[in-house]
């Protein structure tokens, strides 16, 4: 059996309190996952190249953007791809502090409001799609 403070669901647990109460005060060896906000700890390393990616990704977007002068598209991208590397890198911080609920958050929101702007994004570039075929058909 383990010392450490666990959670037996709807706020309730077993050990101390005060870190039942409070969860972001728990260490790896004071707690049980099961007070995190994960059952399991993210990987560094999957987090930080998915990162690369999108900050990758979001360079050759800002520099196709001013190239082609598709502002709204490339605004809508280059925030949701903002979004997506502040979601990894909140994952990345969760590697190392798991009970912390303000990272969790930050992934959470991040992660949710990005695939919104890249839907937007393509729905910006239906305009450019509609001219392009209507003048080959004219």
């Amino acid at each position: 059996m383990t010392n450490k403070t666990y959670s037996t669901g709807n706020g309730s647990g077993v050990g101390n309190q005060t870190l039942i109460e409070f969860p972001a005060l728990c260490t790896f060896e004071t707690c049980d996952m099961s007070l995190a906000s994960f059952l399991y700890v993210p990987t560094l390393g999957g987090n930080a190249f998915v990162t690369a990616i999108f900050a990758a990704c979001l360079i050759g977007q800002l520099g196709l953007g001013v190239k082609y002068k598709t502002w709204g598209y490339m605004g809508a991208m280059v925030v949701g791809l903002i979004l997506e590397v502040i979601s990894y890198a909140a994952r990345i911080m969760i590697h190392n502090k798991p009970f912390n609920g303000d990272y969790f958050l930050m992934y959470l929101v991040t992660c949710t409001i990005a695939p919104a702007l890249f839907t937007a994004a393509v729905s910006f570039s239906t305009r450019y799609l509609s001219c392009i075929s209507c003048s080959q058909t004219n």
